[in-house]
């Protein structure tokens, strides 16, 4: 059982607790988006969250920026943070209060960086956290070793002294114990990492498991070539203590590339491989994403949640109409910051 919770898309709207039921939705509506402006009470856990792993991803335009937060082994792990363009979304300074202020909240003893690929979209805030929190502990960036120069090698020097690149295609069998949470019962594996020939093919893949209950994808800008590896691995079990990953109750994704359809990205096969019970696209307003060719192909997702949300999706010619939907799918751009409970 999971709860997603929307935090306000503009200062001055305020959130009740999320109801205890699978899939449940807390929403405050915003008829217009508004520049966000989240002040630190509002990014208060509730009690709720307390105890359980929660990741939290963050309105910041069109990029990405998600945090995991494990309270009981008091570590965050951020994974992406950056914009090619703010829109709605939250500033660099406004993501780095954020991630502090929930650092705070789990009293984080450690703190762990991944990037899945040196495209501004996904790291352009990272300067702006180490500013916040200090450095990482140890980070892990995806995208081939050679793609990072110039000031975004700077970047993650400056990030953190522990660094992991990749100099080849790989997928890696057993869990990353830097980025799981033991004491939470997390384990979470890089799927894979450097396939394909573009920055975004070569995204660092993860998926985080909490018990029998949760799992959560988080896709980079992933692409067909960087699909293939994993499907293959999925349906045979490689990946050590992942097991079948669509018996898992919940099973939230990240779209990949921010909801593109080009390149193989939100591919049906993809889809159909992993079932996913949830959603989550991290847009704003450039290349019509999410596309609704890529929305459609998560026919798993069409549950009727019970609560009505804003959702919109668009092709080449555009956006459609923002529609209110039930369907377990979700928009950083019409739902603001989205936090996601994991429960074993």
């Amino acid at each position: 059982m999971f709860n997603i919770k929307l935090l306000p898309l503009a200062s001055g709207v305020m959130l009740s607790a999320c109801a205890q039921s699978p899939s449940s939705v807390s929403y405050a509506p915003e008829p217009e988006p508004q520049i966000a402006s989240l002040s630190m009470s509002k990014l208060a856990l509730d009690p709720v969250y307390s105890s359980n792993v929660v990741v939290t991803t963050f309105n910041v335009g069109a990029g990405n920026c998600q945090v995991v937060s494990c309270p009981k082994t008091k570590r965050l792990i951020v994974n992406d943070c950056g914009t090619s363009g703010v829109a709605n979304g939250l500033s660099g300074a406004e993501a780095a209060d954020a991630i502090g202020e929930i650092k705070t909240k789990i009293s984080a003893t450690s703190q762990y960086l991944t990037v899945s690929h040196p495209d501004t979209d996904h790291l352009s805030y990272i300067d702006d956290i180490v500013g916040k929190i200090g450095k990482f502990d140890a980070g892990y960036f995806g995208g081939l070793e050679g793609r990072w120069t110039g000031s975004k090698l700077a970047t993650a020097k400056d990030a953190t002294d522990t660094r992991t690149f990749y100099s080849s295609a790989q997928t890696i069998k057993a869990s990353i114990s830097n980025l799981s949470c033991s004491s939470d019962n997390m384990s979470t594996w890089i799927l894979a990492v450097g396939y394909g020939s573009t920055s975004n093919s070569e995204s660092l893949v993860q998926v985080s498991k909490v018990g029998t209950g949760s799992l959560f994808y988080f896709t980079g800008d992933m692409q067909g070539a960087t699909e293939a590896p994993i499907i293959t691995n999925l349906e045979n079990t490689y990946y050590t203590g992942l097991g079948d990953v669509t018996t898992v109750k919940e099973r939230i994704m990240t779209g990949a590339h921010h909801g593109a359809d080009t390149l193989g990205s939100n591919s049906a096969e993809w889809a159909a491989a992993t079932k996913p019970t949830s959603v989550i696209f991290s847009a704003g307003t450039r290349h019509n994403h999410p596309r609704c060719n890529a929305v459609n192909v998560y026919t798993t997702i069409t549950k009727d949640i019970g609560d009505q949300h804003d959702f919109r999706c668009g092709d080449s010619s555009g956006y459609g109409i923002t529609e209110e939907t039930k369907e377990d799918k979700w928009l950083t751009y019409t739902n603001g910051t989205i936090q996601t409970r994991l429960d074993p």
